[in-house]
Order: structure tokens, then C-alpha cells, then sequence
């Protein structure tokens, strides 16, 4: 690989790139894809002709079901990993076409994908194919989250109690620091309109007590990646009982924890451990949404972060005042969900029948 390309990786992997270092890994993996395919019919991968990008669009989309077996040393042994190749749907084409691009343009080369003939291969494809509208997960508004937050927290009261039954002291212990740790969480990744990785990134130094709630700045997020300053605001709500800064603060002080991670696993004796990983943050959505009946299927962390979006806009903030919370930077993202919440507002079918 050049050097540029080198270096992109190297980039990916400090978490200094340009764009969100998951999609990053995305775009990485695919490149190896196009490099591998190129090698093997002996094309030029860099620079490609527009011809062999064309090519690789319609080898992803006819290419036969495989059984791939690939090898890797680990630690001096061979190590194996079977993987199926399928063909592939239309919104992959495109991101591998991203990829594509984006080594071209840092190795300083032609964007072959921009050439009017790929432009046609793709169009082509898009009609033949079609292309998949993305899965969102439901939002959770205000109601919801203040259901499923007490939901769950008569789930780990109960399990408290028969631990204090049952005369487990450490059992007692993880089941109430487990109460205010998802409490917390919950409360947190909603009235900050946070993504999971920012929740799981909070660290006590982050946070800093004020008269009106509570200020927690964020060193990295999927639209800063240079770690620019930047901070979310939790003011203190009305109702103490579903107060984010409140949950933070109780949280904290239950736990014992004066720096370092703020959000921690918790072992079964109620032992605090490492930080935890942004998954965990949509498991206990999902452990909280079940609490209350609906599937855990159609929420996700990002549902706290649109729930709040969403209450905000049916509650009439002003788009300034909700961007400059969500950090969103781009208007026409953000109105989507502004657009989700208000799409019954003065329809032009209320009242013809």
C-alpha cells in the first residue's frame, strides 16, 4: 500500500481520522476488498480505471455465495475463520465506492468513481437492485424513558430484596449500584442527547457541578474528532425522581468514584471493575424497553438521543437552541427528526372526514 494509505490506516487506528472511526474500519475493510479483487485479475487498484471500478460494482452484485476460509498467525499458531461471500446489496456498493474514493484522493489520484460511466453502472444497478432504506430505532420520548426507567428500577429493587433475604450483602450491593448506575445512564444519554460512545467516554473529571445542573465536557464524539472543546449542558429537571444531573450526582456518590471512568461494570458482588463498552449502553436501553413491553428489537442507544430531539421539537424549542444541544452539524440530519415528530402537525386530511 503507498504511503498515503499508510498513513490513513495509522490515522484510523489513533483515532485522529477524518469521520467516525467505525465507519473508518468500514472504509479500511472494504479497500482490502478492492485491493484483493485487483491483484487477483491483475488490474491496477491504484490509480483504477474507471472500467475496473465498473467491473468491481458488478462482481459485488452477481458474485456467488461462498464459503471462505481465511488463515491467521496468531501467536506463532495458524488460526482459522470461515466467512461467507454473498452478493452484495446496493447500499454496500455505494459505501465501497467511498472507500474507493477516499484513496484515491489521499494518495492524490483521479476519483475514478466520479467518470460518468461508473456514474451509469451505478444508476443501473440502484434501478435493478434497488436500494434499502436504513432500520431506525424507535425514539424514546420523555413518557417512555420515565416508564422504562421506573420499570426497570423495580426490577433491581426487587432482586435487592430477595438478595437481603437471602442474606447476600454482595448480591444487595450489585443489584443497588446496577439501580442508580442504569439510572443514571439512562437519565445521562437522554437529557444529553449523547451517542453511546460518548456515554460509555465520560470521565469524572469530565463533569463539573453548577447551581444550574450539571456541565460534562466531551473531549471525542462521532463529529469532533479533533478533540475540540466542546460540552453538553444537563439542567436539572422538574421532577427530582428523573433528573439526570441528580441521577449523576446520587450515582457518584453511591459508587464511590472520584475520577477516572464514570460508567462502570459491575461484578456480582457488587465489586466496581473497568470502564464500560458503548455496546452496554444499548443492552440496558434494550433491558429497559423490555421493562416495559415493547421490543427490544426497535430501540437502540441512538433512541435516547432522538428521543430527546424529538420531545424538544414537539415541545417547540427552537431548532438554534436544539442543534446547539445535539452538537449536530448538519441542519437537513437534524430537521429529520424534527420532521418524524411534527408529521401530523396541521395535515391536510385532519377533518375531510
Amino acid at each position: 500500500m503507498p504511503a498515503d494509505i499508510e498513513r490513513l490506516v495509522e490515522s484510523a487506528r489513533q483515532r485522529k481520522g477524518t469521520g467516525a472511526p467505525a465507519m473508518l474500519r468500514a472504509y479500511l475493510a472494504d479497500w482490502t476488498v478492492f485491493l484483493q479483487w485487483c491483484e487477483f485479475r491483475g488490474f491496477s487498484a491504484l490509480p483504477a480505471e474507471p472500467l475496473t471500478v465498473a467491473r468491481y460494482m458488478r462482481f459485488l452484485i452477481d458474485r456467488p455465495v461462498e464459503l471462505i476460509v481465511d488463515t491467521y498467525r496468531i501467536n506463532g499458531m495458524d488460526v482459522e475463520r470461515k466467512r461467507t461471500e454473498k452478493p452484495t446489496h446496493a447500499n454496500t456498493v455505494r459505501r465501497h465506492l467511498i472507500s474507493i474514493r477516499k484513496a484515491h484522493l489521499t494518495a492524490g489520484y483521479p476519483d475514478p468513481t466520479n467518470d460518468v460511466n461508473v456514474k451509469r453502472v451505478w444508476h443501473g444497478i440502484r434501478v435493478e437492485r434497488g436500494t434499502k432504506p436504513q432500520k431506525q430505532k424507535i425514539a424514546v420520548k420523555a413518557d417512555v424513558l420515565i416508564a422504562a426507567v421506573s420499570a426497570l428500577d423495580a426490577e433491581y429493587r426487587t432482586a435487592e430484596a430477595l438478595a437481603a433475604a437471602r442474606e447476600q450483602p454482595g448480591a444487595m450491593r450489585a443489584a443497588h449500584l446496577l439501580r442508580l448506575r442504569d439510572r443514571a445512564m439512562l437519565l445521562c444519554g437522554w437529557s444529553g442527547a449523547l451517542r453511546r460512545s460518548e456515554v460509555a467516554r465520560i470521565d469524572v473529571e469530565h463533569v463539573r457541578d453548577e447551581t444550574e445542573g450539571l456541565q460534562i465536557d466531551s473531549p471525542l464524539s462521532k463529529t469532533n474528532q479533533t478533540g475540540e472543546a466542546e460540552y453538553v449542558l444537563i439542567s436539572r429537571g422538574s421532577n427530582r425522581a428523573y433528573c439526570g444531573a441528580e441521577a449523576i450526582v446520587e450515582w457518584l456518590a453511591a459508587a464511590g468514584i472520584s475520577e477516572g471512568a464514570m460508567f462502570r461494570h459491575i461484578d456480582r458482588h457488587g465489586n466496581l471493575r473497568n470502564r464500560i463498552r458503548p455496546v452496554v449502553v444499548a443492552q440496558i436501553i434494550k433491558r429497559a424497553a423490555r421493562a416495559v413491553n415493547i421490543d427490544p428489537k426497535t430501540v437502540g442507544a441512538h433512541s435516547l438521543r432522538a428521543g430527546w430531539i424529538t420531545t424538544a421539537a414537539v415541545a417547540g424549542r427552537k431548532e438554534e437552541a436544539i442543534m446547539r444541544h445535539s452538537r449536530h452539524k448538519s441542519i437537513p440530519v437534524m430537521r429529520g427528526y424534527i420532521r418524524d415528530a411534527r408529521k401530523w402537525d396541521d395535515h391536510a386530511g385532519d377533518g375531510l372526514l
